[in-house]
Order: structure tokens, then C-alpha cells, then sequence
């Protein structure tokens, strides 16, 4: 193999590898969930295995709700819970570097209400 094509092979790998490094999502995760009425500080714990999503995310370490549903698609991440009385939330998250943000909505009693949810990875 000659150098030029050993360096195209090299510079193809790179290429290719890059969206498997960029969707590390494993970890904490901590940020604010903002709606037209509140902000709150939320913090998000994922686990990534292929494509599949688990986890958890509450107003802190002491209150969280299971992830159900997480889908890992490139960049992509979306999920939903079920928090309390009944309300159900969902979310589709972008991976932008070390932040995680993008639109939310939580639906109780058929009313929903929208907003967005900003993360950046927290220290372990």
C-alpha cells in the first residue's frame, strides 16, 4: 500500500469514527428545563448502549424518574417519562459538542405544554 492511500484509509477511519465519539452520551448531565411559565434546574444520568437509551432525570440526585423509550439516532436523542400525577414528558435532545438541548413537552389531563431543555455534562 503506498503512503497516499494508507493516508486516505487513516483520514477515512477518522472520518467515520467521528459520530461514534461524538454520541458518548454516558454520564451526568445537568441543565435547565425552560416552559413560557418556569425554569428549572434538572439533572439527567444516561446510559448508552448501541443505539438503546436508559437512565433517569428529576430536579436532582434524590428525585429522578426512569427514561423510557430512549433511542440514540447519530446525534439525536430522544426519549419520554412518565412523572407525576400521570404527566407524561417528551424529549428530542441534539448533541452538540458537551451540550444537550432541543424541545420538550409534558402532557396531563390532554393539556400540553411545550419548552426546551438545555444540558451541559456535569462532573461525575
Amino acid at each position: 500500500m503506498t503512503r497516499r492511500n494508507m493516508l486516505r484509509c487513516l483520514a477515512a477511519f477518522a472520518l467515520a469514527t467521528l459520530p461514534l465519539a461524538a454520541a458518548d452520551l454516558n454520564g451526568k448531565w445537568a441543565g435547565t428545563a425552560t416552559t413560557a411559565e418556569r425554569s428549572e434546574n434538572v439533572m439527567v444520568i444516561l446510559r448508552v448502549s448501541g443505539s438503546y437509551v436508559e437512565g433517569s432525570l428529576g430536579p436532582n440526585e434524590d428525585r429522578r424518574f426512569p427514561i423510557e423509550n430512549g433511542r440514540l439516532d447519530g446525534n439525536k436523542l430522544t426519549f419520554q417519562l412518565t412523572g407525576p400525577g400521570g404527566a407524561v414528558f417528551h424529549f428530542e435532545l441534539t448533541l452538540d459538542g458537551d451540550s444537550l438541548k432541543g424541545p420538550i413537552s409534558r402532557t396531563v389531563d390532554g393539556q400540553t405544554e411545550n419548552g426546551t431543555l438545555e444540558l451541559k455534562r456535569a462532573e461525575s
